[in-house]
């Protein structure tokens, strides 16, 4: 995302990709740093202000777009966040961000998932409060809904691709969350989750197509 930003013809003096494992900077690095402007650093977002870098900290007041994709869902104290990006903003800087809802970021149940509407609302309004509280203008804050279409080939490439740090892919933990979670991302209204879900996609050779049912936070703020 940070080289398509890059090369999206965006005003800009310099674009710094952030990314708290340091593997995936250096991948990055490596196949995504197409022009000398684009930067990647490692850097976990969640600590307070004075816990991060200091090349983080020299960007103090100096930033004019945060953009975000599917990222500060994992951070669970949102209002040192919001805190830290706001103090990165200029004036008239600018926060976009799609945000998973934590409530199907937390999902692991085995025993429904199907989910009461009035839970994402929630989400919704938990983010307009911190950006509030930090004195932003809150211009969206809505809960946006989309279907995507992958072919198995496309799903087999891109979803969990990358184990997360808290779930190693060899353990049972893991495997778990990568079936329920596949489950829900196909079955957004079943009653019962099905514990096998993407196990049993790989292995249906008649498969070519799946919808893919993707619901997250959509925020746009600015820093007066």
């Amino acid at each position: 995302m940070t080289e398509l930003l890059a090369q999206s013809g965006v005003k800009h003096n310099r674009i710094i990709g952030v990314d708290i494992d340091p593997e995936m900077t250096a991948f990055a690095q490596q196949n995504h740093k197409s022009v000398d402007s684009v930067e990647y650093w490692t850097q976990d977002m969640s600590l307070s202000w004075d816990e991060l870098t200091p090349r983080v900290r020299e960007l103090e007041g100096r930033v004019s777009l945060i953009v975000s994709n599917i990222a500060l869902q994992g951070i669970k104290n949102k209002s040192q966040l919001m805190a830290v990006l706001c103090k990165l903003l200029a004036t008239e800087g600018v926060i976009v961000a799609h945000i998973e809802p934590g409530i199907l970021f937390e999902l692991i149940s085995t025993v429904s998932h199907k989910l009461d509407p009035g839970a994402y609302l929630q989400d919704v309004t938990l983010w307009r409060d911190v950006c509030l509280a930090e004195g932003l203008s809150v211009q969206t804050c809505d809960l946006f809904e989309m279907v995507v279409r992958l072919t198995k080939k496309q799903a087999l490439e891109t979803l969990f691709i990358r184990p997360g740090r808290l779930y190693p892919e060899t353990t049972p933990a893991y495997r778990l969350r990568r079936n329920l979670r596949f489950d829900r991302m196909v079955r957004p209204n079943a009653e019962h989750p099905n514990p096998r879900a993407w196990d049993e996609m790989v292995a249906d050779e008649s498969l070519r197509e799946l919808d893919f049912y993707k619901q997250f936070v959509r925020m746009y703020c600015q820093k007066k």
